[in-house]
C-alpha cells in the first residue's frame, strides 16, 4: 500500500488516475469500500465510483406475509448511505428491483425515503423501477420527483409505475433520450402518443419489453409519427401482432439501426419482407428450438430480415438457459448466410446456444475478419480444433462456447485443456468461457517468435444485490 504522507505516494497520484484504477475494480464492491477507508484522497475517488450506481433489490423467501417485517431499509444495498449529501452528488443510476415491501407506511420505509433520495440525487441520469412485488403507492411521489430532475435521460419501469393511478405522472417526465416499458399495461399505452410527442426532439432509444400482449397493430401504427428519430427499438411478445404488422412498422422508421424482436412461430408468413438497409444490429428472443423444422423456419425468418443490411451485430437470446452437453440441432444454414452476406461487416456474433458444425465454423472464421466476440455451441471435437480454425480472427477478444452433442462424462475442462485448445488462437484473445466457466487468457510475447499462452480461471462474482440473505 502506498504511503499516505510525505512527498511520495498517493498525494502525487492524480485524481483521474485513481478513478481509472477504481473503475477497474468494479464489480468488486467490497474492495472499493475498503479503498474509501484509506485516506481522504482515496475516499473521494472511490466514493465517486462506488455510488455511481445504486441498486436496491431485496429478496424475500417468505411465502406468507410476516407481521414482524417493519419494512426496514437494508444497508447492504448502500441505498441508505447514498442519501448523505457528499455521496448523493455521485449517484447517476438508481435501480429498484426484487421484492420491495408490499405494506403501506409506516411498515414501508422505502416509500418514505425514495422521494427524499431522488430529490438529493441532482445528477441522476437513469432511473429503473422494476420490482417483482410492491405496494401500489411506492413510486407515486418518486415519479413526481423525477419530473424535476435536470439531468435525467433514461427511464425504465414496469407496471408498478404505469397503472391507471401513476401513468399520468410517468407520462409527465420530459427530455428523455431512452425509454423502456416492461409489460406495458393499457393505461400507459393510451397516453403514449402524447408522451412520445413531448419527447420527439430528444428520444433516441425506445423499448417495449416483456409481455406486450396489449399492443395491437393499431397501437403500433399510432406511434409511427412520433418515432421518426429513434435509432433503437425493442418489442416483446404480442400474439396480437403478426410479422406483417411488425415489419410494416419498422419499415416506417427511417433512423432505425438497432432492433430487438421476439420470435414466435407463424404459419401465415408475409409474402415479402421490406429491406432494412440501415439495420446494423439485430437481437432476437426465442423459445427453445429442438426440431429440424423449427430451426429451419427460425433461420429463414432471420435471413429475410437481415439479407439487405450491413449487419455488425447479431444476438440470439434463448428463453431457457443452455444446459451443459446434450443434443442440439445445427444452425449451419444461418452460419453460412452470415459468412456469405455479412462476413465483411459482422463484429459481434452472439448465437447463444445455437450449434455450428466444424465446416460451418471454419467458413465463418475465414469470411469474418472483423469478428470481435463469438458465442456459439459446438461439439467437443470442434472445440479442440478451435484455436487452429480461428487463427485469422485478429480482432477476436472474447469467446463463449457451449459444448453439445457430447457425452457429459467427457466434459471435464481445466486450465491445461483450455491452454492446449487455444494455443494456436489469435493473440488478441483475452477471455474464454466454456459451459459457464470463464478463463482469462494471457500471452507472454517477450520472445518475438513465440507466443506462450497461460490461462487463469475467473471466479464468479456475486453482486451485493444478488445475495438472497438480506432478510
Amino acid at each position: 500500500m502506498l504511503e499516505s504522507t510525505g512527498t511520495t505516494g498517493v498525494h502525487k497520484c492524480p485524481h483521474e488516475i485513481l478513478l481509472d484504477i477504481f473503475e477497474a475494480l468494479v464489480p468488486n464492491y467490497a474492495t472499493l469500500y475498503s479503498c474509501t477507508l484509506v485516506n481522504r484522497q482515496f475516499n473521494k475517488a472511490a466514493s465517486k465510483v462506488l455510488y455511481t450506481r445504486i441498486v436496491y433489490s431485496p429478496h424475500s423467501n417468505a411465502r406468507t406475509l410476516s407481521l414482524r417485517d417493519r419494512g426496514k431499509l437494508l444497508e447492504p444495498s448502500a441505498f441508505v448511505s447514498s442519501m448523505l449529501p457528499y455521496n448523493a452528488i455521485h449517484v447517476q443510476r438508481l435501480e429498484i428491483h426484487g421484492d420491495v415491501p408490499t405494506r403501506p407506511p409506516p411498515f414501508n420505509q422505502l416509500q418514505e425515503k425514495l422521494p427524499i433520495a431522488i430529490h438529493a440525487y441532482r445528477n441522476l441520469r437513469t432511473a429503473v423501477f422494476t420490482p417483482a412485488s410492491h405496494c401500489p403507492d411506492t413510486f407515486t411521489e418518486a415519479l413526481v420527483q423525477l419530473q424535476g430532475l435536470p439531468c435525467l435521460e433514461e427511464v425504465e419501469v414496469n407496471a408498478s409505475c404505469a397503472d391507471e393511478q401513476r401513468a399520468l405522472l410517468l407520462a409527465g417526465i420530459p427530455h428523455l433520450t431512452k425509454l423502456t416499458l416492461r409489460d406495458p399495461p393499457r393505461a400507459i399505452l393510451q397516453l403514449l402518443p402524447e408522451w412520445l410527442g413531448l419527447l420527439k426532439g430528444s428520444l433516441l432509444y425506445f423499448h417495449l419489453k416483456g409481455n406486450c400482449g396489449s399492443i395491437t397493430p393499431g397501437v403500433l401504427r399510432s406511434l409511427i409519427p412520433y418515432l421518426q428519430g429513434i435509432r433503437s427499438f425493442s418489442l416483446g411478445l404480442s400474439y396480437s401482432l403478426a410479422d406483417v404488422d411488425v415489419f410494416h412498422f419498422l419499415d416506417h422508421l427511417p433512423s432505425l439501426t438497432h432492433v430487438q424482436l421476439q420470435y414466435y412461430l407463424q404459419f401465415n408468413a408475409p409474402k415479402s419482407v421490406p429491406p432494412f438497409p440501415r439495420l446494423r444490429s439485430l437481437s432476437v428472443k426465442h423459445s427453445i428450438l429442438d426440431t429440424r423444422q423449427g430451426v429451419d423456419r427460425f433461420c429463414v425468418w432471420i435471413r429475410r430480415i437481415i439479407s439487405f443490411s450491413k449487419l455488425e451485430s447479431l444476438h440470439l437470446i434463448d428463453d431457457t438457459s443452455p444446459s451443459v452437453c446434450g443434443a442440439s440441432v445445427s444452425f449451419d444454414g444461418l452460419g453460412e448466410h452470415i459468412s456469405k452476406r455479412h462476413g465483411p461487416t459482422i463484429k459481434y456474433l452472439n448465437l447463444g446456444s445455437a450449434f455450428l458444425g466444424l465446416p460451418s465454423l471454419r467458413h465463418l472464421c475465414q469470411c469474418c475478419p472483423k469478428l470481435e466476440l463469438l458465442r456459439i455451441a459446438v461439439s467437443l471435437d470442434t472445440l479442440s480444433k478451435f484455436g487452429t480454425v480461428s487463427q485469422g480472427l485478429t480482432h477476436l477478444h472474447t469467446v463463449e462456447v457451449y459444448v453439445r452433442n457430447t457425452r457429459r462424462s467427457l466434459c471435464n475442462f481445466n486450465d491445461t485443456f483450455i491452454s492446449r485448445v487455444f494455443q494456436d488462437a489469435p493473440k488478441s484473445l483475452r477471455r474464454v468461457t466454456v459451459d459457464h466457466t470463464t478463463w482469462e487468457v494471457r500471452w507472454d510475447t517477450r520472445e518475438p517468435d513465440m507466443g506462450v499462452i497461460s490461462v487463469k480461471k475467473v471466479p464468479a462474482v456475486v453482486l451485493p444485490w444478488d445475495m438472497h440473505s438480506f432478510r
